[in-house]
């Protein structure tokens, strides 16, 4: 579990399109969290553009390097020491 100054952490990052709000922050949470309540915390923080960004169809979510299924989302909790990234989807082939 991380802490920052005493308080149990979940550490956030930002890659491509999502640079814009920063390369991350550590949010201070008390328990786990929902993927709505890590996502109205991040919008209190960094403002509803935030949310909008995050609810496109083309972004990638990754809880501990592992990708999240948008279908999953609902049921993910996330909980005090975990990573959590927002990225773009890449394709390739």
């Amino acid at each position: 579990m991380e802490e920052n100054n005493g308080h149990r952490t979940v550490k956030v990052e930002f890659f491509g399109p999502f640079r814009e709000f920063g390369s991350g922050m550590d949010l201070v949470v008390e328990g786990d969290l929902t993927f709505e309540q890590l996502l109205d915390r991040l919008v209190q923080e960094l403002g509803e553009a935030f949310r909008g960004r995050a609810l496109k169809r083309n972004t990638t979510y990754i809880l501990n390097n592992k990708v999240i299924r948008r279908k999953g989302l609902s049921e993910l909790r996330i909980s005090p020491g975990d990573r959590m990234a927002f990225a773009l989807v890449l394709g390739g082939g």
